[in-house]
């Protein structure tokens, strides 16, 4: 008896489409156009099922199994403005001269009610979206259509099972606005049932009740060439968040029948119909997956060699010898890195116009003097030999003598701006670069002044792209999703010695003696106490010290000089009454002393007079090196009295 009752309630469920029939509809999106055979195969399962599928048992878009149903990838860069059309070949993007189609990048939308529909019953689809737009009135996504459709194909068969014949029918339409609309009604033909399982193709096509009749071969190729035209669903979506990778979902959020019944198997959860990830990244790390670099990333160490004869213009090869290249007789501490293209991932993709940039803004903390910056292609992927000296400038490509003119400075001001195509390769993949720190070329003895490099600073590389178009998401220099990573690390060898606090007064000495066989010189970086509005000047040439000898400079000489290359020492913290004398009267600043000599050959002493008391001593603090093994840094360079 028992049995018999739950029998009939299930019959009825499934006559008037309660839980019994489906517990879920599905959105079944198809990879590349769909079959006519799989179109009109009815879909038995209760619930979606996307699993891939395994061999011998099942397989996508059969009774069983809904295809992968993959979302159409974008490259995140098109999302400002992009206007799709699902079931189009070209995706609705023909006449869009920057924009490129992936293999098998058309796609077909179906909507797979899991129960069965009577007529009159009505569908609400919902479209959403992370993006964020203030155009169209704060629509960041909608339909573009006037009007869609839920088109069916039935296979008919006989009493004996044998083919008859395919039935082509719109089985439901919009109701109200479609247009820039991104929640539309779907109301179900009031002739119509719709069986559950049912592949119904949303379609912008309105169509007459067709019928493909002959052999079920004959007939199948009438519906593809049907299928192969069948319309398509255009969707727009805007966002003017930059760092922002939107989505769109889709979703059938409320089924009801005519007399307001709710169709539980008429209601899906959303369903990805695209998403979109960064076709341009910079700064991956050689080898392997190729992982973006992080804060965590080393950056190229060199230093620069502060001894005989070198003395500032070579690099210390001994430093670091898996960051040091020579090109062309120039020693380069490179920092070799992937930029990639994610093209071939994508279905729809950016193609790069002659016209487009990759901007580069490296920014040194220090002066880098006659260190030259120089962005070169690393591998010769271009056509050209690996360690082929080809050097990028903002104007043109060059090789040999090009590479020496390549930019010598790197401050605030200076952004460069390379061809894009040079940096990314157009079709796709991966462009191995380096960016190097070279010294300056064509020197004619060990020694020229002229060469002097700076030292003991950090390079970050702000990088960026600009588009010629201007629908495209530029990656602006001040975008904050980006990383951009410390490229370069450049130290010194020789000594280096701070004093800590220095007033400008001849009563304050300094005196340095060098134990060294050789002629040392003295430079200094000076800067003044006053927190972020501190004035700071580098690479101050002192003097000269000869073998075995020792020199004493006073604090107020050492400022007039710094002050003749620039230094504001007006900016510098101190009193200024007139009643008070000596040192109090005097701006304070910190003095830190680089010699060419080994740091155990150079020695620093420092005495302040103090009036009306007894003379003060100054601590000097002495620049103990960094360790290094394997060229990463195991003991961190630290500064002791």
């Amino acid at each position: 008896m028992k049995k018999t009752l739950v029998s009939a309630a299930i019959l009825a469920g499934l006559a008037s489409a309660n839980a019994y029939a489906g517990t879920k509809a599905c959105f079944e999106i198809s990879d590349g156009l769909v079959s006519a055979d799989v179109w009109a195969t009815i879909y038995t399962g209760a619930a979606c099922d996307y699993n891939p599928a395994v061999a011998g048992i099942d397989a996508p878009g059969t009774d069983t199994e809904l295809a992968t149903s993959s979302p159409v990838s974008v490259a995140q860069e098109l999302t400002r403005t992009l206007n799709l059309a699902i079931g189009d070949a070209a995706l609705g993007q023909s006449a869009v001269p920057y924009a490129d189609l992936g293999t098998g990048a058309q796609r077909q939308l179906f909507f797979v009610p899991t129960s069965n529909i009577p007529g009159g019953s009505r569908f609400t689809v919902d479209l959403t979206t992370n993006a964020t737009t203030e155009r169209n009135d704060g629509k960041a996504v909608s339909f573009q259509d006037d009007q869609l459709y839920f088109l069916l194909l039935k296979e008919n068969l006989d009493g004996a099972g044998q083919f008859v014949s395919f039935t082509l029918t719109n089985v439901a339409s919009t109701d109200g606005a479609v247009k820039d609309q991104s929640q539309i009604t779907f109301v179900v033909d009031a002739t119509t049932s719709i069986s559950a399982g049912s592949r119904l193709l949303v379609s912008s096509l309105s169509i007459n009740p067709q019928t493909f009749s002959g052999t079920r071969a004959a007939a199948l190729a009438q519906a593809d060439a049907f299928l192969a035209n069948s319309g398509d669903v255009k969707i727009q979506m805007l966002d003017d968040v930059d760092c922002n990778a939107p989505w769109i979902k889709i979703a059938s959020t409320a089924a009801r029948t005519d007399g307001g019944s709710r169709i539980q198997g008429g209601e899906s959860d959303a369903k990805d119909v695209v998403y979109s990830f960064e076709q341009f990244t910079g700064f991956h790390l050689l080898g392997g997956t190729n992982p973006l670099v992080n804060a965590s990333t080393p950056a190229a160490r060199g230093a620069v060699d502060a001894l005989d004869p070198a003395r500032l213009t070579e690099f210390d090869l001994s430093y670091s010898t898996s960051d040091y290249v020579n090109v062309g007789g120039v020693d380069e501490v490179h920092y070799n890195k992937i930029l990639n293209n994610a093209r071939p991932n994508l279905d729809l993709a950016v193609v790069i116009q002659n016209t487009d940039s990759f901007i580069l803004k490296p920014m040194s903390t220090k002066d880098t003097r006659a260190a030259r910056f120089v962005s070169r292609d690393r591998f010769g992927v271009n056509g050209r030999s690996a360690f082929d000296p080809f050097c990028f400038s903002t104007t043109a490509a060059g090789i040999g003598a090009a590479c020496s003119a390549t930019h010598t400075t790197l401050d605030t001001e200076e952004t460069l701006y390379y061809r894009m195509a040079e940096q990314f390769l157009n079709a796709g993949g991966m462009q191995t670069n380096t960016y190097a720190m070279a010294e300056a070329p064509g020197a004619t003895t060990p020694y020229d002044m002229a060469r002097i490099m700076g030292y003991t600073y950090d390079v970050t590389l702000n990088w960026g792209v600009e588009f010629s178009a201007t629908q495209l998401k530029d990656k602006a220099l001040s975008r904050s999703c980006r990383f951009d990573p410390t490229s370069h690390q450049i130290r010194v060898n020789g000594t280096q010695l701070k004093v800590p606090y220095v007033f400008n007064t001849a009563d304050q000495i300094v005196r340095i003696a060098n134990e060294h066989d050789t002629t040392a010189e003295v430079y200094f970086d000076i800067y003044g106490e006053k927190g972020t509005d501190a004035t700071q000047t580098e690479n101050v040439f002192v003097a000269t010290i000869p073998a075995n000898s020792a020199k004493v400079f006073t604090a107020d000489e050492l400022v007039r000089l710094a002050v003749a290359q620039g230094y504001a020492d007006d900016k510098a913290e101190g009193r200024s009454d007139s009643n008070l004398t000596g040192q109090q009267y005097q701006k304070r600043h910190t003095i830190t002393f680089l010699v060419t000599a080994p740091s155990d050959k150079v020695h620093g002493f420092s005495n302040q007079k103090v009036p009306g008391g007894l003379d003060r001593q100054i601590p000097v603090l002495r620049n103990e090196d960094e360790i290094l093994e394997g060229g990463l840094v195991v003991k961190p360079s630290i500064w002791k009295q």
